[in-house]
């Protein structure tokens, strides 16, 4: 297969699409790094074809494929398109805004945890005298799997390791999420709408306008009115963007949302580590 990439470099010297021998994990909007020139550089896989101008004796290949799950969906390669079009900006621009930053440059990766899993239980092969062992294995006979980094602690890290130089245990990674504000207070409160909330919510409903302004007070209730619309939109199998004005006042908001909506909301804003907002932007990503 031949993949037609575009390369990380915002010139409009370089402002063209550039067809590359692809690999078999090659997918249409992965991260792929490719030889160019004399460098090896970035770029986005937008399209795979079977048919390519270049010769094949000239075709390079890639070098390495960066993503498992396609960072860049086809819709958003199809919008980089328009936006090309549209405002005349080179490629390679338009693709970066549908990443983060730190993602582009590598500063970000995503968290691995490492368990131990329980593949083999043998006591009779330890020895008497290594009691760190046999409490770790006995253990993971109750657990089946634990952190890795919990089990060096509770029982040490050599004591583990003899397990796996055993074969009585095996190690896998694991993908976890860093969530922002994970010790908010989450506590759904039961509500009984006032008479104007709802003539707020059945108006929006009713209305065919794109726009709705809710007029209140503060204190009046309006957050609830949101709530309430944006559970009723996410049970006609849709999704919801809120905007909040003040990165200070994301917390209370956040609480109220993860108290209605659960494990279902993420976030996005500046005040996020690197970390935090990788992980949030691959969640929207998945949905």
């Amino acid at each position: 297969m031949i993949a037609e990439v575009i390369v990380d470099v915002a010139s409009s010297q370089v402002d063209k699409i550039f067809d590359y021998s692809a690999t078999e994990d090659t997918k249409i909007g992965c991260r792929v790094v490719v030889p160019f020139g004399k460098k090896v550089i970035d770029g986005i896989c937008i399209n795979l074809k079977t048919v390519s101008d270049v010769p094949s004796d000239k075709l390079k290949p890639i070098i390495r494929v960066q993503d498992e799950q396609p960072a860049l969906t086809k819709e958003m390669i199809e919008l980089m398109r328009f936006m090309v079009k549209r405002y005349h900006i080179p490629n390679s621009l338009a693709l970066r805004q549908f990443l983060p930053s730190e993602m582009r440059k590598g500063k970000v990766r995503a968290k691995l945890v490492k368990f131990a899993i329980l593949s083999n239980y043998q006591p009779d092969i330890l020895k008497k005298n290594a009691k760190s062992q046999i409490q770790a294995l006995e253990y993971l006979k109750e657990n089946k799997r634990e952190k890795v980094a919990v089990l060096n602690e509770k029982f040490s890290a050599s004591a583990i390791k003899a397990l796996y130089d055993k074969g009585l245990i095996t190690f896998e990674e694991e993908r976890v999420n860093r969530l922002p504000y994970s010790k908010l207070n989450l506590t759904e409160k039961k509500v009984e709408y006032t008479s104007e909330q709802l003539n707020a919510i059945n108006s929006v409903e009713q209305s065919d306008k794109k726009i709705n302004l809710i007029f209140g007070v503060t204190g009046s209730g309006k957050t609830e009115v949101y709530l309430n619309l944006i559970e009723k939109t996410i049970k006609q199998g849709k999704s919801v963007i809120m905007a909040v004005p003040e990165i200070s006042l994301t917390p209370q908001m956040l609480s109220q949302l993860r108290a209605r909506f659960k494990e279902n909301v993420s976030i996005l804003h500046s005040g996020l580590s690197f970390g935090e907002r990788f992980d949030e932007w691959w969640r929207l990503r998945s949905v």
